[in-house]
């Protein structure tokens, strides 16, 4: 017998729908939801992928607000074949743990013979391992996605068994934009959690790191953000070595080496004394390669003639929370 899991990463969903909603990233109180429509085109969608198989349930996962489950949250818990899973909190505020729990998850069930199909709604590079352990137990597994389709790790699409796109038309059937914040927290809770990256919204703000007295001013940030995220690629781009822009050059498609994005991600938290969500990593990243790719090009002839960056202007703020949070990051 047959028997399919559906697995919904909710902050890749959130970034794609808030993306296809509003053409840029902004909090989760902007996208109205009709959960139910939703929870109708998903069923559908994993029906049409499998067939043959019945329905164990959608598991839900995400972060809490800061003291809890969110309304978001509860409209989840009251749909109809729906379990909502939340990860944790770290004491920075930093969201984590959703991408060990969906993998934990998925083999746990794989082993007991709970399911033998699984739909998957991500785009998180991190999970590409879990699936290829899964398959190896014999889970048949299908990738669901939505939105840009840069925001989805090629590492995972090439891992999964077949690949499926909602439509932006589909997106808008269930999802339209809220001019007014919508979610609210509604109960306590001392721990949860949403993998890295994803866009906490109104409910679950993340916390600012604290920089060092002797750290440089950060420059004058525009209000609007994709000025923001212009600011940050542009000037990490000008206070690159020849050799990385070299490197970021010679990557293929919109790819950055990962020592570089180490950097870069690094950097955009220094500038702006925060961390980017999902989409706005992807969307530096696209930044910084078309920025690196219009300048002169550099080759592995030429390299050495080429007259290196001034000193970084900003101060390289880190402590053990931002390196684990730094390593995990993906693509």
């Amino acid at each position: 017998m047959h028997r399919l899991g559906v697995f919904v990463d909710a902050g890749y969903f959130w970034c794609q729908t808030i993306t296809v909603i509003h053409g840029r990233m902004t909090e989760r109180g902007r996208v109205a939801l009709n959960y139910k429509e939703l929870r109708r085109q998903l069923l559908n969608t994993a029906a049409e992928e499998f067939p043959h198989a019945s329905l164990l349930r959608a598991y839900w996962y995400d972060g809490p607000g800061n003291h809890g489950k969110a309304e978001e949250h509860a409209r989840i818990e009251e749909l109809d074949d729906f379990k909502l899973r939340l990860g944790t909190r770290n004491s920075t505020g930093r969201q984590k743990g959703v991408d060990g729990l969906i993998i934990a998850d998925i083999i746990s069930l794989t082993q007991n013979g709970a399911i033998s199909d699984a739909l998957l709604i991500t785009g998180d590079a991190d999970l590409a391992p879990g699936i290829d352990a899964a398959q190896n137990l014999g889970l048949r597994v299908h990738l669901l996605t939505l939105g840009p389709s840069n925001a989805t790790s090629p590492h995972l699409a090439a891992e999964v068994d077949r690949k499926r796109s909602w439509s932006d038309d589909i997106v808008r059937s269930f999802a339209s934009p809220q001019h007014f914040p919508l979610a609210r927290e509604i109960s306590p809770a001392p721990h949860n959690g949403a993998r890295n990256g994803a866009p906490a919204g109104p409910s679950t703000p993340s916390v600012p790191s604290t920089p060092r007295p002797e750290a440089a001013p950060r420059p004058d940030l525009p209000e609007d953000e994709d000025a923001k995220i212009e600011l940050i690629a542009k000037t990490f781009v000008d206070q690159c070595s020849p050799r990385d822009v070299y490197q970021i050059q010679s990557g293929s498609g919109w790819e950055i080496p990962h020592e570089i994005d180490r950097e870069l991600l690094r950097h955009s938290r220094t500038v702006l004394g925060d961390y980017l969500d999902h989409y706005q990593k992807y969307e530096l990243r696209n930044r910084v390669k078309k920025i690196a790719n219009d300048r002169p090009t550099i080759t592995a002839d030429n390299i050495g003639n080429v007259a290196p960056p001034e000193e970084f202007a900003f101060s390289d703020e880190t402590d053990d929370t931002c390196e684990a949070n730094e390593t995990n990051e993906t693509t």
